[in-house]
């Protein structure tokens, strides 16, 4: 079924990048400790994210995004996620072709 709305998409976004922050967190070597202090949350909220017992807001979503597109490291790695740019892109009704 073909999400039809900005909250679908965002949910795809949102679910693709918890999935993969473990594996983004290990490529540039940093800890939850270090990823929490950049976007301005605590360890054990981190956690709670990556563990999906705590639902991550669309600021913190936005700021940890943000962090990993500006690293070198990890920059090519969001972009190749599987339906991650194109959800992202839907959020904000970015067409590349404009």
């Amino acid at each position: 079924m073909q999400p039809n709305s900005k909250e679908e998409y965002k949910k795809i976004a949102v679910d693709i990048l918890v999935d993969e922050l473990p594996s983004l967190r290990a490529k540039i070597g940093i800890s939850q400790d270090q990823l929490a202090e950049y976007v301005g949350l605590s360890r054990q909220t981190l956690s709670a994210i990556e563990t999906r017992k705590r639902p991550i807001s669309w600021q913190t979503f936005l700021s940890i995004v943000l962090y990993f597109t500006l690293n070198t490291k990890t920059n090519t790695t969001l972009k190749l996620l599987p339906g991650f740019i194109e959800a992202l892109q839907k959020c904000f009704d970015y067409d590349e072709s404009e």
